[in-house]
């Protein structure tokens, strides 16, 4: 499946709420208070009411369904030791594994393990191209993200990142890139 992330708007919030709501509500095994919290704080986000310096994205599969949203923030970057921040990571509840059936345990896992794969990708293209950004920061709030995170890092192929001029490190829920 061929995804792409991009932030949000008014348009993307209704979608929110007209697939991810019904879709926790449809599933026991899953807590609706943290979708509809994910969806309405997207909203606060997206219109200007909340608090905060963070813009929330959305990863969106090829058929125009949101399947992630996360959110960025930018720390000091006008200054030469600027980062980002990428966090609050909720899946859509069509992927998240604390719900699924076991019949569709391995095809959910593909997909979310597809969507981190993005994430962590536009991550690398936001520090590649942002001049003052010297890292970049993930949260896994999550034990599947920190370990699929922690899998992640650690097979990255050392040359790559050389070529690249970024180096790695994971601690706690933190995994990074650094420009070197």
């Amino acid at each position: 499946m061929v995804y792409e992330v991009k932030m949000l708007n008014s348009d993307d919030i209704q979608l929110l709420k007209d697939d991810w709501i019904p879709a926790a509500e449809a599933n026991d095994e899953l807590p609706i208070s943290s979708f509809k919290q994910a969806v309405s704080w997207a909203e606060d986000v997206e219109n200007g009411s909340a608090n905060t310096q963070a813009e929330v994205y959305g990863v969106f599969c090829s058929e125009g369904r949101i399947h992630a949203i996360f959110d960025q923030v930018g720390i000091h970057l006008g200054t030469p030791k600027g980062y980002f921040k990428i966090l609050s990571m909720v899946v859509a509840p069509q992927i998240d594994l604390s719900g699924i059936k076991a019949d569709e345990f391995f095809s959910a896992r593909d997909r979310f393990a597809a969507v981190i794969a993005k994430v962590i990708t536009h991550g690398m293209n936001i520090l590649q191209s942002h001049e003052n950004a010297t890292k970049v920061k993930f949260y896994a709030s999550g034990s599947v993200t920190l370990g699929l995170f922690q899998k992640t890092w650690a097979s990255l192929d050392p040359d790559i990142l050389e070529q690249l001029n970024v180096a790695t490190n994971v601690y706690g829920n933190w995994a990074e890139f650094s420009k070197i």
